[in-house]
């Protein structure tokens, strides 16, 4: 089988930053599915599977354009403490789910804590 449109993918994947740490795996975990062609995994990703066959394995980098994007550090924000009470053990790393003036869910990632703020 050749990896295209509509075909239905299972792959085990190990995601690492530029550093070479891993950030991410299906290590010791099951394959992680997914339909070819249908915006289900990053589009970089997408277009370097196309065409592979089952069993072939390969190293695939990926620029920000084509994964989550750019990273905007003009975008990290400050929030009061106050306005995370009722959260237990902040930790830096944690992903925190919030929504903006109109209602839209967002996904708040902790950079750093300090006194009377958090960074995300």
């Amino acid at each position: 089988m050749t990896v295209k449109k509509d075909a239905v993918v299972e792959m085990h994947y190990t995601l690492k930053n530029d550093s070479g740490s891993v950030i991410d795996s299906s290590e010791g975990k099951g394959p992680m599915p997914f339909i070819q062609g249908h915006g289900n995994i990053i589009p970089g990703l997408e277009s370097a599977l196309e065409g592979m066959k089952i069993g072939e394995s390969c190293d695939i980098s990926v620029k920000p354009e084509e994964a989550y994007g750019v990273h905007h550090p003009e975008a990290i924000q400050e929030i009061p403490m106050e306005a995370l009470k009722g959260i237990d053990n902040l930790e830096v790393g944690m992903e925190l789910q919030s929504q903006d003036e109109k209602g839209n869910p967002f996904i708040v990632h902790i950079k750093e804590i300090n006194k009377d703020t958090v960074n995300g």
